[in-house]
């Protein structure tokens, strides 16, 4: 019973975890120099007065999205 247990742990810490690195996969950094003109324009007009670490970009379905990390 406890060999059993502990295998389904591993097997799903496993699976977790290959999840997690997957997922991280489909975002990358980007610099700001790379950013499109409208998001530039909105990462001005949005950020007044915030501290902004650096862009990534992600893919969703097809869809690729910018913004602030």
């Amino acid at each position: 019973m406890t060999t059993t247990r502990v295998t389904l742990c591993v097997v799903l810490g496993t699976l977790l975890l290959s999840g997690l690195a997957s997922a991280q996969d489909h975002e990358k950094k980007v610099k700001r120099s790379d950013l499109a003109a409208a998001v530039e324009k909105a990462v001005v007009e949005q950020s007044q007065g915030s501290t902004i670490r650096g862009f990534s970009q992600e893919k969703r379905t097809g869809t690729r999205f910018t913004g602030p990390s």
